[in-house]
């Protein structure tokens, strides 16, 4: 039964220590111990790596290789994220270095995340390559950072056998995976000139003739803006144009980066009263000053 709880709370694991040290299972108390004392210090680095608190990271790191808990899968793991994300892949990599056993899937997705978030996308997809000769799974959180790596190096090969990878584990339903496909393809120069109407190689894999938008099971402003800055990055700024009146139609709420895009696409054609619209729009929104959009109006 305990095993089987969603959420455990501190009475909980309390009980369960009482339940078996007044039993005589010794052992069994202190593993119970163990593993509330490794939630509690991997919840502490998870804070610390969203917060960016690399300080107070470095010392729960001491605590924990003073008390042991270093060599924890759950701990390691929460220090290479930390690490990682504060931009101390050094550190982050050489933790995972030392884990010559005991890598589960979310281990090697904080080390794939972690290059491609600090600009080693080489890294992140040479990583991904070692994770999938261990047999190890990906799932929909590994996903969008070696996409994210194949787009930063205009690798559309390794892009196209990663989305098989997608499909065969059905994960292509996935709100994130898909705005990080698009992404992909666009930023790999992908995309037709008729992103709804024509045959992409991403719809060949699937062997369909799905068109853009209707891949996206879920449209939210992250895969709307994925198609859209696309389409204006491969200099399909009608498409651009027509896919953010849809975007805007189906009531989806816009940010800077597909303003940025939508007023360079105006710019190209020359629409400087739909371009004016759209900047007053923005203005009307509300949305913070951004240098993108500003630099978008010159």
């Amino acid at each position: 039964m305990f095993d089987k709880m969603p959420e455990k709370d501190e009475f909980t694991w309390n009980t369960m220590i009482a339940a078996y040290a007044n039993g005589g299972r010794f052992v069994e108390a202190r593993q119970v111990f163990e593993e509330t004392q490794s939630a509690y210090v991997g919840g502490l680095l998870r804070m610390c790596a969203l917060k960016g608190l690399l300080s107070r990271g470095e010392q729960i790191h001491g605590y924990s290789i003073k008390t042991c808990f270093d060599m924890n899968v759950f701990v390691m793991t929460g220090l290479i994220d930390m690490y990682a994300k504060c931009k101390r892949i050094f550190e982050a990599e050489c933790i995972f270095l030392i884990m010559s056993h005991g890598k589960n899937h979310v281990t090697w997705t904080a080390m794939i995340n972690g290059y491609s978030q600090n600009g080693d996308a080489l890294r992140a997809i040479r990583c991904f390559s070692s994770m999938h000769a261990e047999g190890i799974e990906a799932n929909q959180y590994t996903f969008p950072g070696v996409l994210t790596s194949c787009a930063a190096l205009s690798d559309i090969r390794f892009g196209v056998q990663i989305h098989s990878c997608i499909v065969n584990g059905g994960f292509d339903a996935n709100v994130f995976v898909q705005s990080s496909l698009i992404d992909m393809y666009a930023k790999c120069g992908d995309l037709p000139k008729d992103a709804k109407n024509g045959k992409c190689l991403h719809c060949l894999v699937l062997k369909t003739d799905m068109r853009a938008t209707s891949f996206m099971v879920e449209k939210d402003v992250i895969s709307w803006t994925s198609l859209v800055t696309g389409c204006a990055h491969n200099g399909s700024y009608e498409e651009a144009l027509k896919l953010f009146r849809e975007m805007r139609m189906a009531e989806i709420k816009q940010d800077q980066i597909i303003i940025a895009s939508v007023l360079s696409s105006c710019s190209e054609l020359a629409l400087l009263e739909l371009g004016q619209q759209i900047h007053a729009d923005f203005i009307k929104s509300g949305l913070d000053a951004s240098l993108s959009v500003d630099n978008s109006l010159k």
